[in-house]
């Protein structure tokens, strides 16, 4: 296969999935996926570990594996309530005025967390990251003004394994947009 010289020219929406894990058999499983928000930016730290395999008290082997990530994500775009689902756990929490009250106590969800990458040869750069918790950055108001640039929300989501599978994330570069959106359908494909 040759290789591809295409290079990423911008990052679509987010998508989240919820993740449940059965308590009895371990298994995790997804509810349908949606978008959680338009993007601005999005960076991804990969942590590493290291795998140092010996023989006979001596190092033989050093490997260096992506353990976990995390997703620094920025919109102008997230509704409220999908913020509360997703951040806060309160998917049916909004009171009858249309408000949501939150505290210490509400913890996010397990979500998958996923986006596509245009690349200029026309394909999509997909990733899904199976086992994330998000919270929200600090908050900025800005008067209003001329400027195209108005502040964004940011979100920090961190990536773990999977815990039935111990798989991080699952990539794949789709050739069109039809099979970038299978990829976004379901986290785990039929």
């Amino acid at each position: 296969m040759a290789k591809s010289n295409a290079i990423r020219i911008g990052v679509e929406d987010v998508h989240v999935a919820i993740g449940t894990q059965d308590p009895e058999t371990g298994a995790v499983t997804y509810g349908a996926p949606k978008v959680f928000g338009g993007t601005a930016t999005i960076s991804v730290t990969q942590e590493k570990g290291e795998n140092k395999i010996y023989e006979s008290n001596v190092q033989i082997r050093n490997h260096s594996r992506v353990s976990a990530a995390n997703i620094a994500y920025e919109s102008r775009t997230v509704d409220l309530a999908t913020e509360m689902e997703v951040l806060y756990n309160q998917a049916t929490a909004e009171a009858a005025d249309g408000a949501y009250e939150d505290g210490p106590e509400d913890l996010p969800v397990a979500v998958a967390v996923g986006w596509a990458s245009p690349m200029s040869d026309g394909s999509y750069k997909c990733v899904w990251y199976y086992w994330a918790t998000g919270s929200k950055g600090d908050e900025s108001y800005e008067t209003a003004t001329e400027s195209e640039n108005s502040p964004t929300d940011r979100y920090d989501f961190a990536a773990m394994p999977r815990p039935d599978t111990n798989k991080l994330r699952r990539r794949k570069i789709c050739k069109t947009k039809e099979e970038r959106d299978a990829f976004f359908a379901a986290v785990i494909p039929a």
